[in-house]
This record gives structure tokens, sequence and C-alpha cells, in this order.
């Protein structure tokens, strides 16, 4: 139970001294502090069980990234310059004939002391390197 939801036993005491010196009918207030602890006690439970869930699921998804990376394939988009293909079974990612070039073009301009990563995202522009959704690459893509 968070701290925020629980009495502490201060207020607790408090809460007694106050339902004692009170003329109101005791067995309510004590049944509505029962209430509360047991929904209280409900919220915690499904919280539990929501968070085993979620981080099961988690670690169900990395095991089967695992084993795909494993075999030999990347369960995911593949980088510029390369193309996703079907081979035995499988996809995987190939070089790209048509844009792979540019890519080694780019990596080379990078590694030329006289380009910035803006310079060479400008320049790949120029040669007409996009993104999947056809936009220009910018300097803050991962992988320029």
């Amino acid at each position: 139970m968070s701290s925020r939801k629980k009495l502490d036993d201060k207020s607790y005491f408090l809460l007694l001294i106050l339902v004692a010196g009170s003329a109101i009918n005791h067995s309510k207030i004590v049944e509505y502090i029962l209430y509360i602890i047991g929904a209280l006690i409900l919220i915690n439970i499904q919280l539990a069980v929501a968070k085993k869930y979620t981080d099961n699921l988690r670690e169900e998804a990395m095991k089967g990234w695992a084993e795909k990376l494993s075999q030999g394939w990347l369960p995911t988009v593949p980088p510029p310059g390369y193309k996703t293909i079907t081979y035995n079974g499988k996809r995987i990612h190939v070089p790209d004939p048509e844009t792979s070039f540019l890519m080694k073009k780019a990596f080379e301009m990078y590694l030329d002391s006289s380009h910035s990563i803006s310079s060479v995202a400008v320049e790949l522009d120029k040669l007409g390197l996009r993104t999947r959704k056809g936009r220009p690459y910018a300097k803050s893509h991962r992988w320029i």
C-alpha cells in the first residue's frame, strides 16, 4: 500500500480519539474504514497483477527478439542502404543495390575531415537519398 493511501499510526489514533469523543455511530465509522481499507487492498492487488503481466509481456517480447537475432535475422525495419528479403523462410536485411553506394559515400564523407554531420545530410539530400517517408535525412537521425 502506498504511503499516500494508508492511514499512518498518528492519523489512525487521532481518528479513534475523534470517534470515541463523538456521538456518531461508531460501527458505521468502523464499517467505512474497513470498506476503504478493503478497496485499497483490491486496488493494490490489481496493480500488482497488471505489473506482473506487463513485466512478463516485455520479457517474452525480448526473448522473441533474442531468438530471431540468434537465427540471423533482424526483426526491425532495415537501416538506410538495406532492404528486407525473404531467405529460407526468414526475413533478413541485405544491402540494397540502389542505395547502398550512397550510404557508403555518406560514411566516406563523414570520415573526411572537411564534412560535418550537417553537411553529410545536405549532400545526401542532393544525391536523392530520402527516408522511408520521403523526407530528407537530418543531422538528428540516429544513423548519421
